[in-house]
């Protein structure tokens, strides 16, 4: 779902994702895929949809299969902090939830 993480907003800034699993990360050095748990369960994660935070790409090398040097600078600014706070307390209120 798309959610403001404060009034006034024109348009939602955050992303909140349900999904229908759990999942452990591949081992370091093993290819980067994710491999779902064996056991039910769910997460949930949330992200920018608009971050003000800018990382960069550079070349490193005039080899062009040389990887590149890349800066995410992610959460480098006030606003970005302050909507990923707002939304990770509301996934955690939402999931505190009693059935």
């Amino acid at each position: 779902g798309f959610l403001r993480s404060r009034p006034g907003l024109d348009r939602p800034d955050l992303q909140l994702y349900f999904q229908p699993l759990t999942y452990e990360n591949a081992s370091p050095g093993v290819r980067a895929l994710m491999r779902p748990d064996p056991f039910p369960g769910f997460s949930t994660s949330i992200s920018p949809c608009r971050p003000s935070s800018r990382g960069h790409v550079a070349i490193t090398s005039p080899d062009p299969l040389a990887p590149p040097r890349i800066e995410f600078k992610f959460l480098e600014t006030a606003h970005d902090i302050d909507a990923m706070l707002y939304g990770v307390r509301l996934a955690r209120k939402s999931l505190d939830q009693r059935l």
